[in-house]
């Protein structure tokens, strides 16, 4: 944070974070305020690698939970499954990171 917070206000705007580093997408999923500026508690998905594992367990909620109940039964999750491995971001970076973590 210190290295890319140029102006000295403790935030990143999307130019002080680089453009080359990050897409204006990603850093709008960031930006939790919507201040156009990630603050260090923001900007902790991305530098702990979570941004793209998060999104993509949203997307397995938004895909698999029928009764919209914001909780996967075993069945809701089992019956979402095809359409779950047809959805190209997550398998670009939830299956990624599934296959990295230690346990």
């Amino acid at each position: 944070m210190a290295e890319k917070d140029t102006d000295g206000d403790g935030k990143l705007s999307f130019k002080e974070f680089h453009e080359d580093e990050i897409s204006e997408d990603d850093f709008k999923k960031l930006d939790a305020d919507g201040n156009g500026l990630l603050s260090l508690e923001e900007l902790k998905p991305w530098e702990g690698g979570m941004l793209h594992p998060q999104e993509s367990i949203k997307r397995i909620i938004e895909i698999a939970d029928k009764d919209k109940d914001m909780h996967l039964t075993a069945d809701e999750l089992h019956e979402a499954m095809e359409k779950i491995n047809e959805d190209e971001y997550i398998n670009e970076h939830f299956m990624e990171f599934a296959e990295h973590i230690e346990l």
